[in-house]
């Protein structure tokens, strides 16, 4: 509803690179469920931008593994994200040119470190 009432503006999806994995052997319930919700709030974002309401820009923001409570299971391999990282991000998304509009973003982790 919000969105039909918006005049202008920028609505900013935080979701999570998972929504684009296809999943993999072994993959656990709890997992699946989180990337397949995460894969339909991209699509829904996808369709929120090319709706009719063009004066309210759209972004998915997919960012990999971030230094959170919600992260259970660090790794020696992948270094995770900071949340001040992510913060960086919105902060340059939303003070692009009015003409310019990123319909998503998918940050990953340099797993070379």
């Amino acid at each position: 509803e919000f969105y039909k009432k918006m005049e202008s503006g920028h609505i900013i999806n935080i979701c999570s690179s998972s929504a684009n994995s296809s999943g993999w052997p072994g993959i656990d319930y709890d997992r699946l469920t989180y990337n397949v919700s995460k894969s339909s709030l991209k699509k829904f974002s996808n369709m929120l931008q090319s709706s009719k309401n063009n004066s309210v820009k759209v972004t998915t923001l997919e960012p990999a593994q971030i230094n959170t409570k919600m992260l259970k299971h660090k790794s020696d391999k992948v270094i995770p994200l900071e949340p001040s990282y992510i913060v960086g991000v919105i902060h340059w998304i939303l003070n692009q040119p009015e003409s310019v509009v990123i319909s998503s973003m998918e940050i990953q982790n340099d797993s070379r470190l």
